[in-house]
């Protein structure tokens, strides 16, 4: 999400909308934004829906870590309609954010 803030610029130069979701609290993801300031909104999973929905659950079982969301971005059209997607194969991987943008530029052409 950090890495979302530095380019928030051009991701609303390009006419996205930026939102980052995670299953942390809503006091937790207040803190985060604070801390890094992050000026996009923030959305709370605690229930586990999107990362449901999204087919997002993993488990690393090394680390004795069950059912948490894996790291993913999703570009979703005016429609609704997902139109770019990036899942990690690892959560400590993040995506390319250059890629990213163009995929926000052609949604938006």
């Amino acid at each position: 999400m950090v890495a979302l803030q530095d380019n928030l610029g051009a991701f609303q130069d390009a006419g996205a909308t930026v939102f980052g979701v995670s299953a942390d609290s809503p006091f937790s993801q207040g803190a985060f934004r604070d801390e890094h300031g992050i000026e996009f909104d923030l959305v709370s999973d605690m229930s586990g829906d999107v990362i449901q929905k999204y087919d997002l659950e993993i488990d690393i079982e090394e680390l004795g870590l069950y059912g948490i969301a894996n790291r993913a971005v999703f570009l979703l059209d005016e429609a609704g309609t997902v139109t770019y997607r990036w899942v990690a194969d690892d959560p400590t991987n993040e995506p390319d954010y250059e890629e990213l943008l163009e995929a926000v530029n052609t949604t938006n052409e």
